[in-house]
């Protein structure tokens, strides 16, 4: 399981305020999440996705990663590893799309 995998990052989905001591989200008085806002007062989408290895790794393996779909092709479209360690990493990318961004992963140990 933790040698390869998909991961995906969703559109529609918004980063929320987090309680700076619990580190669970902020709810509203409806219960809802309350969702962190840029300078135009829009909803800041989430670009990002963290996979958690079910085992860590002895040391901080290669990651080997390729996007899946037509977002790959688009000239403006980038994308990084911005965390990684012996325990997970993190993917993120540059700017939000209307569809889902798909990434196929392979880890290899050291």
């Amino acid at each position: 399981e933790d040698t390869a995998g998909e991961l995906t990052i969703d559109p529609e989905i918004y980063e929320t305020q987090k309680d700076p001591v619990t580190g669970l989200d902020i709810l509203d008085e409806a219960g809802q999440p309350v969702y962190k806002l840029d300078e135009a007062g829009q909803k800041i989408p989430v670009l990002y996705k963290k996979v958690e290895f079910k085992r860590p790794y002895g040391a901080v393996p290669i990651i080997n990663l390729t996007p899946i779909g037509e977002v790959g092709l688009d000239p403006e479209f980038r994308y990084a590893i911005t965390e990684k360690s012996a325990t997970g990493f993190t993917v993120k990318i540059n700017r939000a799309f209307s569809t889902s961004v798909k990434f196929d992963w392979q880890v290899l140990g050291r």
